[in-house]
């Protein structure tokens, strides 16, 4: 009996060594930067990211960008597959990459000069009264069941509505 709880508390020690010796983040921000034509479609798609970490080495994240880099330190963040691991001991790490998912939502852009209707093309060289109409559409939208009793008749009803984020 005193040889198991010689064996079990070495177990734990190790594991709890293990554990702590291991890098945390403690918080994770991201940023999207989002470059548009003139109707609105992305051109280009940054993600800046800054992990917060207790300081211990190696950190790692989780990334499905291409083209990514450290952006305010030297060391650069090895790739297993999406899994990004720096090799380092700073608290605060970034790092930027980009992508090209589809963003959650639409971005129309309209022109009006002087109460009328113009391309962006026609614009250049024009003067008057500019109007930028910039419409947003919520993309993240999924059809859901809703059950319901009408009001006034009492009647269970059902119907599908798109529900967003």
């Amino acid at each position: 009996m005193k040889r198991f709880v010689s064996i079990l508390t070495v177990v734990c020690l190790s594991l709890c060594f293990a554990l702590t010796a291991s890098a945390k983040t403690i918080s994770r921000n991201e940023t999207v930067y989002v470059n548009l034509d003139p109707q609105g479609k992305p051109r280009n798609v940054e993600v800046v990211t800054w992990l917060k970490t207790d300081g211990r080495s190696p950190s790692a994240d989780w990334a499905f960008l291409d083209d990514i880099r450290n952006v305010k330190g030297v060391t650069q963040p090895a790739m297993e597959g999406d899994k990004l691991t720096f090799d380092t001991e700073d608290l605060n790490i970034f790092y930027r990459g980009t992508t090209d998912k589809a963003l959650p939502l639409a971005v129309d852009i309209e022109y009006k000069l002087d109460g009328r209707e113009i391309s962006f093309d026609a614009l250049e060289g024009k003067t008057g009264t500019l109007e930028i109409n910039i419409n947003l559409k919520n993309t993240t939208g999924t059809p859901q069941k809703i059950n319901y009793t009408q009001i006034g008749t009492g009647t269970e009803k059902t119907t599908m509505e798109t529900l967003h984020v």
